[in-house]
């Protein structure tokens, strides 16, 4: 059965998901006057292989868009630095 993306709001750096993934859309944002990094691992931590890290500058939002989607094989950790307000980020689970 296939399953529907769904958009989720990230405060602080975790765990999105134990299994694969497919991303359509990143988006993060900073602090009014810092500048963020938001990094992504495939996998449940840190330790695992990174898949991307992105960047944005103080007071701005930065879009990310996969056509087609980003696949991950083991599943997603997001980890940002405390200069971010949020990310937010469109998945489906492969194995939900």
């Amino acid at each position: 059965m296939d399953k529907t993306y769904k958009w989720e709001r990230l405060t602080a750096s975790g765990k999105v998901s134990p299994s694969p993934v497919s991303i359509t859309t990143v988006i993060v944002t900073a602090h009014k006057t810092k500048v963020g990094i938001a990094t992504f691992y495939d996998g449940e931590s840190a330790s695992d292989p990174v898949i991307m890290a992105i960047h944005t500058g103080s007071s701005e939002s930065n879009s990310i868009n996969f056509q087609p989607p980003l696949y991950t094989l083991r599943g997603l950790y997001a980890d940002f630095t405390a200069d971010l307000d949020e990310v937010l980020i469109c998945y489906k689970g492969e194995r939900e």
